[in-house]
């Protein structure tokens, strides 16, 4: 599977290069008081919580690996989904980002962080139109397709082009 790095660096990427259209850096995002945060100007926090956010977003779909970045922190999750339904299935569809897509941006938009949702959403979107350049691709209507898609030009995991994918 792609390299986690290349996902969290492909997650940020997208999301802080796309937030001037989803947030206001100036004065239109209330945060909560935190302590020692208060010193810092407004858009360097609201930044850091983007690129957090995103990051999460884009490491999230392989939860359903176990040996995963993320998988490794939530086993939990990771073991039942990834004999349930294998890697780069369910996690990695379409037919859970949308429902996903719409929960997360009810939630946050009712509590005022539409943008953290966004965010999220784009690193997780990242993720699924990163891992289509693989060579085993993805299975991006799963359970209702079960045939992998991926791109007529594929990128050998942990190999020279992905590490230079990561550098652009």
């Amino acid at each position: 599977f792609m390299e986690g790095k290349t996902h969290t660096v492909g997650g940020a990427l997208l999301a802080v290069s796309l937030s001037p259209l989803y947030t206001n850096y100036e004065n239109s995002v209330t945060l909560p008081s935190i302590q020692g945060l208060n010193s810092l100007p407004n858009q360097a926090i609201i930044l850091s919580i983007i690129i957090l956010a995103s990051t999460f977003g884009a490491l999230l779909p392989d939860i359903d690996h176990k040996g995963s970045k993320i998988g490794r922190m939530f086993p939990f999750i990771s073991y039942p989904l990834s004999t349930t339904f294998g890697h780069r299935t369910l996690t990695h569809s379409l037919t859970l980002f949308v429902p996903l897509f719409l929960i997360v941006t009810s939630v946050t938009t009712i509590y005022g962080y539409s943008w953290i949702g966004i965010a999220f959403l784009l690193g997780y979107f990242s993720h699924i139109v990163l891992d289509l350049f693989t060579p085993n691709g993805i299975v991006l209507f799963y359970p209702l397709l079960k045939t992998s898609v991926k791109s007529p030009v594929t990128i050998p995991t942990g190999g020279m082009y992905e590490h230079v994918l990561r550098l652009l």
